[in-house]
């Protein structure tokens, strides 16, 4: 897989780190508006090329597949270019800004016989599916706690009278695109959909969502998942049943110690993460870029979750620009 990074910032960066170690995947070249930036870039970690005129780098043959680390509302417009060239998308999370810009890119990916595949996270890891395997020692659930809290490096510059990216309707930013869609794959994941969906939002100039509680309502159980990108927190998963718990210090997207509880012990269940979250994260998309029947599964859970980011949105009245007609 011969891979062309878009965008240049962190998330970037740790996507061609873990993608170094996988030797299935070559990192060649980078695009960024900025050409400077590009070359950086590419210095840093040795590629081929860089490129400010993304035309001009779907043009060149270099590259099978893209990836997309862009703001999220430039994921649609970006990834379907691509696939017009026939290229293969990894997505970063979320997936696009709503389900009318997910179906409608599904449907060109299929028209042009390509795939789309979103970074998780949170699937791939190794403790994750500890979680599905000891569901069934607690007993019937009841409830289910999620927080996903940390102060973002970029509040300071909006509370300065700034707006960055990620407090953008603009740009489909807010806490829960930005870091409550780990808690709703989390969910989704396991539990599939849910029957009754609310959210309650803090939100900026009654624009995009600051910090939030999701409820999601099962027909034996309720979950309650906290995002918030103004605040800090100690962070934790907490599976309550009838005959023990399942329990988590962290957040959704790394799971590096699980814990099992009932009324006489805690015992750690666990398995020993030596990789990033990014390296099964990409290790993962692989398999299913080449296994068809898990690629048009992980499709439907995607989907499922955008859905869920929708009515969230819709339930806290939460509205971007890609939502509009009038874009």
């Amino acid at each position: 897989m011969k891979i062309g990074i878009l965008g240049t910032g962190m998330i970037s960066e740790q996507f061609v780190s873990a993608a170094q170690e996988i030797s299935e995947i070559e990192c060649v070249a980078v695009f960024n508006r900025s050409q400077e930036k590009a070359d950086l870039f590419k210095a840093k970690y040795h590629l081929a090329q860089a490129f400010a005129d993304y035309e001009q780098l779907l043009d060149q043959q270099l590259i099978d597949t893209v990836y997309v680390g862009l703001p999220n509302s430039l994921h649609y417009a970006y990834a379907k270019q691509a696939a017009e060239h026939g290229l293969n998308i990894i997505i970063e999370k979320p997936f696009v800004s709503n389900i009318q810009e997910f179906d409608e890119l599904i449907r060109i990916t299929e028209e042009r016989q390509v795939k789309v595949v979103e970074v998780t996270r949170v699937l791939s890891l190794p403790n994750y599916q500890v979680i599905g395997e000891h569901l069934s020692e607690i007993g019937k659930i009841s409830l289910i706690f999620l927080s996903y809290c940390q102060y973002s490096r970029k509040y300071n510059a909006l509370l300065e009278g700034g707006t960055p990216n990620v407090f953008s309707s603009d740009f489909s930013g807010g806490a829960l695109m930005d870091l409550g869609v780990y808690n709703i794959h989390f969910i989704i994941g396991l539990f599939g959909i849910w029957d009754k969906l609310s959210y309650i939002a803090k939100k900026r100039d009654n624009e995009v969502d600051l910090s939030g509680i999701l409820l999601m309502e099962y027909p034996d159980f309720i979950v309650s998942a906290s995002q918030s990108k103004n605040s800090f927190c100690d962070n934790q998963i907490i599976i309550q049943g009838e005959k023990g718990t399942i329990s988590v210090p962290g957040i959704p997207s790394k799971l590096d110690h699980v814990y099992l509880s009932d009324k006489d012990q805690k015992t750690l269940i666990s398995v020993e993460q030596s990789r990033n979250n990014f390296y099964y994260a990409l290790s993962d998309i692989l398999h299913v870029f080449h296994d068809d029947q898990l690629y048009q599964a992980r499709l439907a859970h995607s989907r499922l979750v955008m859905l869920t980011l929708d009515q969230a949105r819709a339930s806290a009245g939460i509205v971007f620009k890609a939502d509009r007609s009038d874009r």
